[in-house]
């Protein structure tokens, strides 16, 4: 069996990537991966790995372009022999190329689903959301299979397609990477952590509005804000004009996020959607109780009132609550962190994760 992924990461292409990494890995699964990446680059040539994996680029022009020739190269890549092929998309912009592939040349089709689609605060944040939403709906109705990163997602969007066959394989996080010695808290002083990218979606404007309030009851507090994006400017104006700006760090990105782990005492998660949650769950590797929106895994691994906090999206009072309570309360703090870290324990392996990513590639060919 060929792989075919169309892929919407640049860094497909940077030699020692993560990504990269678990290309290698994904190629054992079959007999070549072909991976198109459907956005611009600045890579004009495919590159190979080993014999097993090839990574094609696309137009630098627009993303227009590039999506037009992403379809054109996986067409010629697939046209020969479709019966050898399953496409693997995932999200719906490389859907919309796995549904025409399917219906040109009825290749089979894996879509998965990264994002919560199905949120009700999905198409609330962006309009254009809510035509990526629709969109989605549609073209997912002619997968052979759907692979969701958390149960939240399934459940969101298997009613809207409750004929095609799911699968629930979370994103492979190496949580021992993170499990490092919790740093003695000799401070009076509490850290606050937020890793996210700064973008409308992660509403990072909420936690600055809850600091601000938190720091009328306790003045030995500090946010540290890991990550970039266009939101950045406009974050900074508000926490000067919510008088935090002395208590507020913007580190920017990072390329390792450890050291702040480390140095942190509560992790911090405000989005208004998230598809799984990445740093959350690295931050509960660390040890790190953690106050979150309830979003993503929150109440799969993450669980309210053991490991976690969860609070409703997008309302302020109920975070001030949550964090109020792990501020004042050390024992709690050290108690919740344990239980987090506890919690990852029972993630996969990475050999169990590539063996249940076969699983789902199975699930699509009917291979089972």
């Amino acid at each position: 069996m060929n792989i075919l992924m169309l892929s919407i990461d640049r860094t497909s292409f940077d030699s020692g990537s993560h990504l990269r990494e678990r290309l290698v890995e994904y190629a054992r699964l079959g007999d070549h991966l072909h991976v198109v990446v459907a956005v611009p680059t600045r890579q004009r040539t495919s590159q190979t790995m080993g014999t097993r994996c090839t990574i094609y680029p696309t137009s630098r022009r627009s993303k227009f372009r590039a999506f037009i020739e992403s379809y054109r190269t996986a067409a010629h890549i697939v046209k020969s022999n479709p019966s050898s092929f399953i496409v693997i998309t995932q999200e719906e912009f490389t859907g919309i190329i796995g549904y025409l592939l399917k219906k040109r040349f009825h290749v089979r089709w894996q879509a998965q689903i990264h994002t919560d689609i199905g949120s009700p605060f999905y198409e609330l944040v962006f309009l254009k959301n809510r035509i990526r939403a629709n969109i989605a709906k549609q073209i997912l109705r002619s997968a052979d299979c759907i692979r969701a990163v958390s149960n939240r997602v399934r459940n969101n969007i298997q009613r809207y397609v409750p004929h095609v066959p799911f699968g629930v394989l979370p994103i492979y996080v190496d949580v021992d990477r993170y499990r490092m010695p919790r740093k003695t808290n000799s401070r009076h002083s509490i850290k606050l952590l937020v890793i996210a990218r700064l973008t409308k979606e992660k509403n990072v404007g909420l936690i600055l509005k809850a600091f601000a309030d938190l720091l009328k009851d306790y003045k030995d507090l500090s946010l540290c804000v890991v990550g970039d994006g266009p939101f950045r400017k406009k974050l900074k104006k508000l926490s000067r004009k919510l008088g935090i700006a002395k208590y507020v760090h913007f580190e920017g990105a990072v390329d390792d996020i450890r050291p702040f782990l480390k140095d942190a005492d509560i992790f911090v998660q405000t989005s208004w959607y998230e598809g799984y949650g990445m740093a959350l769950v690295e931050a509960m590797a660390a040890g790190l109780p953690v106050v979150s929106t309830d979003v993503g895994n929150v109440g799969e691994i993450c669980k309210d009132g053991i490991s976690c906090f969860a609070v409703p999206v997008g309302e302020k009072n109920p975070l001030v609550h949550a964090l109020s309570r792990l501020i004042a309360d050390d024992k709690l703090r050290e108690q919740m962190g344990k239980e987090a870290r506890k919690a990852t324990t029972f993630l996969l392996s990475r050999e169990e994760y590539y063996r249940e990513y076969a699983r789902l590639i199975s699930l699509c060919t009917h291979e089972q």
